[in-house]
């Protein structure tokens, strides 16, 4: 239990010099009841006098610690929310006057306890409670954690899930970010029933992108649809119209993004745009012979190496390869007249979701194992541009039983466990390359969870 406490630690315990004085005068500690409001609770410090403590008014598991700071030096806060596991926020270097830390990462409905430690004193400790978890948030249950087999950077899951357990319907979607123990730090509904499926952190690695999608909400072709940039206290810092969009989207740099617009029924187009210029079109689906009046992606996924996407069609089980400066169709995979060929035939993927290339170059992602498919698999194949041919070196979820309907993906991690999840299964597992599962995470089977990400600290989203 001890591992795992240390596994889960942001920081280190807070080592003070001994040639400075520890505070020993008794302080007031109170423990806020969480209302979700910006109820304070009110300390006293010898060193740093009257210290506050508030819930952020939209996320209660936010907790602003302010005070006057007494002389200029550095500080940071410390804070145990698991027995014996300390935490640290980022020091600063603070002038006399107002001072306030944002505490991160503490999970709704917790207990827990923080001091100050400056280079001249360190407060007494005190303990409050963060809010309750949002009414009808989805909260998911922890199956499996094996600390020692998991990337120890890798704390905080970013994600997406419906409220509803309807696999692809229209519902109330959340957006979140969990810890390894699956306990939920941050929420916020998606308002207005549009759709939250497909976040990412934004390439600067300080913000977060969530999409809002009207698409399958009204079924208006995405007339409402945008992009936003957003810190984790909801302080949007840009936000793109993105019409037609109904799945995927990519950042391309500062102030760019492309995105799969379908503004009928019957063909897409990939598109991109900056905040406030013209829409461009990169490629549109007519420019294929994809034997069918119904197009519409479920994947985007640019590399910057190549300057190259990779463009995913649910509609059509397959996924082509588009250069982006040409908007030339470079190659073809899955069902499509002309696409290459699998190693073996019966590896070929369908239904495939979450399309990405790996450091070696391979491919990998989420399919159905075959055209009568229970059981839902990550694939990952070898790309042979000499002959033409996707050749399958690595699989996971054979006899496993467990099949999501639609949606999911697969992400290589950095230890070469691969993440994967799927979709309308309301399952998200990271497994060894030996096909050990490692972490089980499982929100209840038919509920569709968009995509998700690991990151290893939440302070770089901090305004």
């Amino acid at each position: 239990l001890m591992l795992l406490f240390v596994i889960l630690a942001c920081g280190t315990t807070p080592v003070v010099d001994t040639a400075v004085t520890t505070e020993t005068t008794t302080s007031t500690i109170e423990t806020a009841v969480a209302t979700g409001t910006t109820d304070p609770a009110s300390h006293q410090s010898k060193y740093f006098g009257a210290i506050d403590s508030r819930l952020d008014i939209n996320y209660g598991s936010l907790v602003t610690v302010s005070w006057d700071q007494p002389a200029q030096e550095n500080v940071y806060i410390a804070f145990e929310v698991d027995p014996g596991e300390w935490r640290t926020t980022p020091t600063q270097n603070l002038s006399v006057g107002p001072a306030q830390f944002l505490l991160l990462g503490i999970p709704y409905d917790t207990d827990f306890s923080f001091h100050i430690v400056s280079t001249a004193s360190t407060s007494d400790t005190f303990t409050r409670a963060t809010g309750t978890l949002p009414l009808g948030f989805p909260a998911p249950t922890l199956l499996t954690y094996e600390p020692d087999a998991t990337v120890s950077n890798d704390r905080f899951l970013i994600g997406s899930a419906n409220e509803d357990a309807v696999g692809w319907a229209a519902g109330t979607y959340w957006k979140f970010i969990v810890d390894r123990l699956g306990r939920v730090v941050w929420a916020e509904k998606t308002l207005d029933k549009h759709w939250t499926i497909y976040a990412r952190i934004a390439l600067s690695g300080t913000e977060i992108l969530w999409d809002e999608a009207s698409w399958w909400a009204y079924y208006d072709f995405g007339a409402q649809s945008k992009v936003s940039r957003k810190k984790i206290d909801g302080t949007v810092t840009q936000s793109w119209d993105t019409p037609g969009l109904h799945h995927a989207f990519v950042e391309l740099g500062t102030g760019e993004i492309a995105w799969g617009s379908a503004m009928s029924w019957t063909n897409e187009s990939l598109v991109k745009r900056f905040e406030d210029e013209p829409i461009q079109t990169i490629w549109d689906c007519k420019s294929i012979d994809n034997g069918t009046n119904n197009c519409q992606s479920n994947t985007l996924y640019w590399n910057q190496k190549t300057d190259t996407f990779l463009y995913s069609f649910y509609t059509t089980n397959s996924a082509v390869e588009i250069d982006h400066k040409t908007g030339e169709t470079l190659k073809l995979w899955g069902d499509l007249k002309g696409s290459w060929a699998f190693d073996p035939p019966e590896s070929q993927f369908w239904w495939q979701h979450g399309l990405n290339i790996l450091d070696n170059g391979n491919l990998l992602l989420s399919t159905k194992s075959d055209y009568t498919p229970w059981e839902t698999l990550a694939v990952e194949y070898e790309i042979d541009e000499k002959n033409e041919t996707l050749r399958r070196v690595w699989s996971f979820g054979e006899g496993e039983a467990i099949y999501g309907s639609t949606a999911g993906e697969a992400h290589r991690l950095a230890n070469g466990n691969t993440l994967h999840n799927y979709g309308a299964a309301g399952r998200l597992r990271e497994v060894t390359s030996i096909g050990e599962v490692v972490w089980d995470l499982d929100w209840g089977e038919n509920r569709l969870i968009g995509r998700t990400i690991f990151t290893d600290d939440l302070y770089r989203f901090a305004p």
